[in-house]
């Protein structure tokens, strides 16, 4: 019997045959799911830790229930929708499958009328929904209507605050800023819709 001898280009051909065969033998690679939580100081969680706030937290709770994500927290304290609506690009990225939009509360500080905070998030949500990207507009009560926004860009929606108690709320805070048992509750409210669009970005 005489032994099989390669020349170097019979031996490269083999060997490039063979890697692709034990690739092709590899299940593929199971990619992160990014989310995106895109806001101002209340996804920033302003005064607290990063685990405390509310995009750690989500995260975890996604985790806990067999969810494979990365939940990105950009939020940035005092950020407006005008400022958010010209970095949409750099601070999202494009790999983003679910993006968490929460704006409007500091525009009204700046006495910015609420129909340009409105057009400024549809905007947003409108340019997001163009690339696919799974929406929830997270509303505050100064801002009316962002349910219908949703709605018509197929988006969903939750609104934001609605717990009294001091025990949610940071110490002294002029701002009345959710704590890390603040946050926990908002992250809770947003669990079941952030859930729904990665279901359907996952069947679509």
């Amino acid at each position: 019997m005489f032994p099989l001898i390669f020349t170097r280009p019979r031996l490269i051909r083999a060997l490039t045959l063979l890697s692709a065969l034990f690739c092709l033998a590899l299940p593929a690679a199971h990619a992160t799911t990014e989310i995106v939580a895109y806001g101002d100081s209340g996804v920033a969680g302003k005064g607290l830790s990063p685990s405390q706030a509310y995009p750690a937290q989500l995260q975890r709770m996604l985790r806990q229930k067999g969810y494979d994500v990365s939940v990105v927290n950009r939020g940035v304290n005092g950020r407006t929708s005008a400022d958010a609506l010209a970095n949409l690009d750099s601070e999202v990225s494009s790999s983003a499958k679910v993006v968490i939009v929460q704006f409007g509360v500091n525009d009204i500080k700046h006495a910015i009328p609420a129909e340009q905070v409105r057009r400024n998030i549809e905007e947003m949500v409108s340019r997001l929904r163009n690339r696919g990207v799974g929406v929830l507009i997270v509303g505050y009560p100064q801002v009316d209507n962002l349910s219908m926004i949703a709605s018509a860009h197929g988006a969903l929606y939750v609104r934001w605050g609605g717990l009294p108690d001091s025990k949610f709320h940071v110490p002294n805070d002029p701002n009345n800023h959710f704590n890390a048992a603040g946050l926990e509750v908002m992250a809770s409210r947003m669990l079941p819709a952030v859930e729904k669009l990665l279901r359907s970005n996952a069947n679509g």
